[in-house]
């Protein structure tokens, strides 16, 4: 298991290997409710296989290429224009869907 942990501006303090699991932390949830709800992770998308899981809040949420790809209000990840994971929701507001908030733990299954 690999743990990265992420200050409030996303960077990396330190990275600790030891299985083929990983953890970080929440470290966006949007403030205005026109922006979106999609949540902000420090994990380099890169670094996971499309078949990894993450999990946030006690639910499991698999990668999505485009939103169209899961049912309405369905929640997924996928990797943002930054190349970081980001946890959405088709046409809803993932972060309020889920319970998100800064700090909250993610964890990745492979």
């Amino acid at each position: 298991m690999g743990k990265v942990c992420f200050s409030a501006v996303g960077l990396v303090a330190g990275i600790l290997l030891s299985s083929s699991a990983f953890a970080t932390e929440q470290v966006y949830r949007p403030i205005s409710p026109t922006f979106g709800g999609n949540a902000l992770t420090g994990l380099h998308a890169r670094s996971l296989r499309r078949s990894a899981r993450i999990i946030v809040r006690k639910r499991e949420l698999a990668y999505a290429g485009v939103f169209g790809e899961v049912p309405e209000s369905g929640t997924f990840w996928y990797e943002n224009s930054i190349g970081l994971v980001e946890v959405a929701a088709n046409r809803a507001h993932a972060a309020d869907l889920l319970g998100i908030e800064v700090g909250d733990p993610v964890s990745v299954v492979d």
